[in-house]
């Protein structure tokens, strides 16, 4: 009995430093409010042809609109998270977001059929915390250990590949070929210190820690002939430039009630042409 005791608690351990607690927190905030979610699911990386194992996907279907969250979950004790933003404020965000605002139907102009331009649906949306101009943009990520800085970050980007890869799976399930209103998100959430990092008139620097960062992540595919006959259309439709929102688990309640919020406010007749909803059965 000891010895299994002990077992477990070294399992635990292990579970705990691996930030498996962080998923589950984030899973319980995220079915306290209404979301359908997968936890720990694998998809086909088709890039590599090997499977990978994905955080949190979930979903929920707000005033007609079908949000996607792609989840990852970070935590770490002793490294710190850097976002460097380059200039105290985003000039002309929504317009520069309108190629990275992920929503489904696309927009296109049909000969005798007159629907929204991209910038209408941004307007109508531009509450949302991805269109704050109290947030910069953040165009590089760094790491530290305390005064070191590290160099080796694959693991970290390569979750951020995840990130899209699993959402182009998800929209090539059907989300982007309905003709139903869908729009997708992309998080990470970082249990640990995270900076930002910018210029600053007085100092050589300004560093401050945030709760809540955007990352530019622009991603180009390579992908074998025999898995793009599959995926390429979906990967076409999603493109290659994202904006990754990154916050603590503390942000993360106020995040999801402000997507509620802002999309429950949205005056769906000014998006003329833009899909139709989801059936309120599903």
């Amino acid at each position: 009995m000891d010895t299994k005791s002990g077992l477990i608690k070294k399992v635990k351990a292990g579970l705990i430093k691996a930030g498996f607690p962080l998923e589950l927190n984030i899973a319980k905030i995220l079915k306290d409010n209404g979301w359908l979610l997968s936890l720990g699911s694998y998809y086909l990386d088709f890039e590599t042809g090997k499977h990978r194992e994905f955080d949190i996907a979930a979903e929920k279907i707000i005033n007609g609109i079908t949000i996607n969250l792609m989840i990852e979950c970070k935590k770490s004790s002793d490294k710190q998270l850097i976002l460097y933003a380059p200039s105290s404020k985003s000039i002309l965000k929504s317009s520069i977001f309108s190629s990275w605002f992920k929503i489904f139907p696309q927009l296109k102009r049909n000969n005798n059929v007159t629907i929204s331009s991209t910038e209408t649906v941004i307007k109508a949306f531009n509450k949302l915390e991805l269109f704050s101009k109290d947030h910069s943009f953040s165009t590089n990520t760094i790491f530290t250990k305390g005064d070191k800085i590290l160099q080796d970050n694959v693991s970290f980007f390569s979750s951020l590949n995840g990130l899209i890869k699993k959402s182009i799976h998800v929209g090539g399930d059907g989300y982007n070929t309905t003709g139903f209103r869908s729009i997708f998100f992309y998080i990470v959430i970082y249990d640990g210190i995270m900076l930002q990092l910018s210029p600053s008139d007085k100092e050589d620097f300004d560093l401050k820690e945030i709760d809540y960062g955007q990352l530019e992540f622009d991603y180009h595919f390579k992908v074998p002939p025999e898995y793009y006959e599959t995926y390429g259309d979906d990967i076409k439709s999603f493109g290659q430039k994202y904006i990754i929102e990154m916050m603590s688990p503390n942000y993360f309640k106020s995040y999801l009630n402000k997507i509620n919020k802002t999309i429950e406010g949205v005056n769906k007749d000014s998006l003329e042409g833009w899909g139709e909803d989801w059936p309120s059965f599903l």
